[in-house]
């Protein structure tokens, strides 16, 4: 994760920091559990069904069934051909390009940038000034989308016995999920919430740039009261 945190945002993350960076008040609490989770190996994954005590059966579950190698978090975020990840990271792609003005160019991510979303420091266009915004937009995509590559993979595997996901049924969960995530800081900004409310201008510089139809919307389309406000995709 460090090494990874360097090599795109251009600093080195303490230990502390990157824990810190999972338990941030942005993550809701099954994303900083899963994350927690995946940085400590704690899911019983690949070779931790491999054990020759177990029955033959259970061994099993260490190969991933569509692409015959080691089911590991790294094959599950990054590299199953299954219906799912390519096209969330496809999806996440597409909307992170619409963002523009930002010096962070998308890549194909590893678990390591995955894990260490949370650390990112983006700064504005040819300045050295933070880009708040865009840091926090780009924690909240990584975050999700990792999260529903994970829950689907599950869904797959333990609920739907390999059935694979249709691509329409992928792309529409993952809108979804950013519609929902969008909607969730709309409502957050609400002075209502006192101390716990959101920033409104922190949220409306997350999401410039990436929603739809923008140049129609209003100034503060935080309002509950202004509907269409969706993402870009």
């Amino acid at each position: 994760i460090k090494n990874c945190v360097e090599d795109m945002f251009g600093y080195l993350p303490t230990s502390e920091a990157i824990w810190k960076s999972i338990r941030h008040k942005d993550f809701e609490l099954k994303i900083q559990i899963f994350f927690w989770k995946a940085i400590h190996e704690a899911y019983w994954l690949g070779d931790r069904w491999t054990n020759s005590n177990m029955r033959q059966e259970l061994q099993e579950r260490a190969i991933c069934q569509t692409c015959g190698e080691m089911d590991d978090m790294n094959h599950i975020l990054t590299r199953c051909q299954s219906p799912g990840q390519e096209l969330i990271w496809k999806l996440a792609n597409e909307f992170w390009d619409t963002k523009r003005n930002t010096h962070i160019q998308w890549r194909a991510l590893t678990v390591g940038d995955i894990l260490g979303c949370g650390l990112a420091r983006i700064k504005k266009q040819g300045s050295k000034k933070p880009n708040v915004g865009d840091a926090r937009c780009w924690k909240l995509l990584i975050a999700h989308s990792s999260y529903l590559i994970w829950t689907m993979r599950c869904e797959r595997v333990i609920k739907n016995d390999g059935r694979p996901f249709h691509e329409g049924e992928v792309r529409n969960r993952w809108v979804k999920a950013m519609n929902g995530r969008l909607e969730s800081d709309r409502n957050m900004t609400n002075p209502r919430y006192e101390k716990k409310a959101l920033n409104k201008r922190l949220v409306l510089q997350t999401w410039k740039g990436v929603l739809l139809n923008e140049r129609t919307l209003p100034k503060d389309w935080t309002d509950g009261r202004v509907d269409g406000v969706l993402v870009g995709i």
